[in-house]
């Protein structure tokens, strides 16, 4: 949602920008968000010359909320094709292409709406897309909560069926690394 994108930027410009004034509702102040530390530890840092396995920055971009399909087209959106990554990160206007030359990254360049690379940039940083981000040990406790309800009787055993299998999937998703039903 646009509130939850203006919230996440606002962190992101916290933690990257000195002397920040914030004007905020009583609403948004009370509303859920990532520890600082986690958020903090989710913003991903890349140069050119950097050597950054395009496996890793692949899933660590995933791990921070963003959607992996064929062309990042919007904000909230990645693809990942061999040794070029496109992300269109919610801190920037039009989505980035990384390129790589084995883990090496060759090129970073900003893209226009046709995909096609307008102006190069020496570093970029991938904001977070989500400001309700997991540390490692509660990603672990919630795995482990979901495989204890995988096997909670309901009754019904149509109702059971159902039930195993959207936790099922929900577990397979958390464990591979796909974030997509935060959005």
């Amino acid at each position: 949602s646009t509130n939850n994108i203006m919230r996440v930027k606002t962190l992101f410009n916290m933690f990257t920008q000195k002397n920040n004034v914030i004007i905020a509702t009583a609403d948004s102040l009370f509303s859920p968000c990532a520890d600082p530390e986690v958020f903090a530890n989710c913003i991903i840092h890349v140069k050119v010359g950097q050597t950054f396995s395009p496996r890793l920055l692949a899933r660590q971009i995933a791990d921070c909320g963003y959607t992996k399909t064929d062309f990042a087209t919007e904000p909230g959106l990645f693809s990942a094709r061999g040794e070029i990554i496109d992300v269109f990160a919610i801190n920037y206007d039009h989505a980035v292409r990384i390129d790589y030359f084995d883990d090496q990254i060759e090129s970073i360049s900003m893209l226009d709406d046709n995909g096609k690379p307008v102006k190069k940039l020496e570093s970029f940083s991938i904001c977070p897309y989500s400001n309700l981000l997991l540390s490692s040990e509660e990603e672990t406790t919630i795995l482990e909560e979901l495989l204890s309800m995988k096997n909670r009787v309901l009754g019904d055993p149509n109702e059971q069926t159902i039930f195993n299998a959207q936790v099922e999937d929900l577990y397979n998703k958390i464990e591979n690394g796909d974030r997509s039903f935060n959005n």
